[in-house]
């Protein structure tokens, strides 16, 4: 009982130690992943980012890029978009995208999903906005504008960590930018731009020595010095003032810049790489799908009927074994305990003559009969004869017995090996572990 107890419990440590940290994540992530699709269904989007976010995060910790989190990322990208978090959104889609890089594809949700952001948002690529943006680029900063009612655009601004720079100016000599920046954009006439709720932007001005909160900006036509007309408003502690100035073309392109993309936003993306659908996926990857067509039905016919009729065969050789070895016990038997066997031989010696008596057990036994009525001795040889087979039998049974006990010291000495076996393996989970925790 003990022994048994200790096998049990030693075999439950050891599959557990074969299960892999990355088979425990991805049944983590495909629960969050069903918790969050239920709240999705439901509406309860909010409910839904907090079923997913924290799964996807361990997932991108430990390293994961199965395919399993690119269809969490894209759910969680259509969970932040219906919450209209447009940036993260746009931010989960291109850590999918990453994912379906090393696939050399990409699957329909992921298709969809970035169709349905790029409907009133669009994701710019800084580097590309001109000298005045590349800073930020270097900054690894993600822009990202999305539609409003007016016709304009929210601009969000995402970094790592705040962003500082000098600037050579007599009125503002350094702007300075938090992690994350904000402001609507509008664009009224080909000539007009105006930026307004300004959130995380400051300037330090040289007549205050002080930083300042940029709140709005309006730019108008170009004067003859080759500068642009513009309305700067900044405040602090609730002061607000708006002063009117004359910016360069270098502060001005930045602007003029990201206020160009405004036509862009509802524009279909072009993927970058081929869609796989269902029929792609036949063609793209052959062995997958011929795999339970052709290869995995047929496993288990040429296994079990192949083995099945070789062993049927077997047991018919075995059976003529034990007639032929019957007869031969009481031939030998008879021979030294009476004279009167004697006569018998001739009946056993009879049985070649003919072919078909030979195979037949029945042909031995009907000697006996008739000899019984000859003699009465008969019946001694008879007795002896039956006495010669049960010591035979006992002498089987006593060697039956001593193989019983040799089976059974077998069996005792393989459960010592095994107790030693299970014994050093659970020396080495146990010090496998002391020296992960050292």
């Amino acid at each position: 009982m003990k022994q048994t107890f200790f096998r049990s419990a030693a075999f439950c440590v050891i599959s557990l130690s074969l299960v892999s940290p990355a088979q425990a994540s991805s049944n983590t992530l495909e629960d969050s992943i069903a918790s969050a699709q239920q709240a999705v269904d439901q509406k309860q989007f909010r409910r839904g980012e907090t079923a997913l976010k924290k799964a996807v995060d361990r997932a991108i910790i430990a390293g994961s890029q199965d395919i399993l989190l690119a269809h969490a990322l894209v759910l969680l990208a259509r969970i932040y978009r219906e919450n209209e978090k447009f940036s993260q959104a746009a931010s989960a889609l291109e850590q999918a995208h990453a994912i379906y890089k090393t696939l050399g594809h990409v699957e329909q949700p992921y298709a969809d999903e970035i169709a349905r952001l790029s409907t009133n948002f669009l994701q710019v690529d800084a580097g590309r906005l001109g000298a005045g943006w590349m800073a930020l680029k270097n900054h690894a900063a993600v822009v990202g504008m999305s539609k409003t009612a007016s016709g304009g655009a929210h601009v969000e601004i995402n970094m790592p960590e705040r962003y500082e720079n000098t600037l050579n100016s007599q009125k503002v000599d350094g702007l300075q930018l938090e992690p994350f920046v904000s402001f609507d954009i509008e664009k009224p006439s080909p000539t007009t731009i105006q930026i307004t709720n300004i959130k995380g932007f400051k300037i330090h001005s040289v007549e205050k020595n002080t930083w300042v909160n940029l709140l709005a900006l309006n730019t108008g036509e170009v004067n003859e010095e080759g500068n642009f007309a513009a309305t700067i408003t900044a405040g602090k502690a609730g002061i607000t003032k708006t002063v009117n100035s004359n910016i360069p073309p270098k502060a001005y392109e930045p602007v003029s810049a990201i206020a160009s993309q405004l036509p862009q936003i509802g524009t279909p993306p072009t993927l970058d790489l081929p869609l796989q659908t269902a029929a792609t996926a036949a063609v793209a990857e052959p062995g997958a799908s011929a795999m339970p067509a052709t290869i995995s039905p047929p496993l288990p016919l040429p296994v079990a009927a192949p083995v099945s009729p070789v062993a049927a065969p077997v047991s018919p050789v075995a059976a003529p074994v034990s007639p032929v070895a019957a007869p031969v016990a009481p031939a030998a038997a008879a021979a030294p305990t009476s004279p009167v066997a004697a006569p018998v031989a001739p009946a056993a010696a009879a049985a070649p003559v003919s072919p078909v008596a030979a195979p037949v057990a029945p042909a031995a036994a009907a000697a006996p009969t008739t000899s019984t009525a000859a003699s009465g001795d008969t019946g001694e040889s008879h007795s002896s004869s039956t006495s010669a087979k049960a010591k035979h039998h006992n002498d089987d049974d006593d060697d039956d017995d001593d193989d019983d006990d040799k089976d059974k010291d077998k069996d005792k000495d393989k459960d010592k090996e095994d107790d030693h076996l299970i014994f050093h393996l659970l020396q080495k989970i146990v010090g496998s572990g002391h020296s992960n925790k050292k």
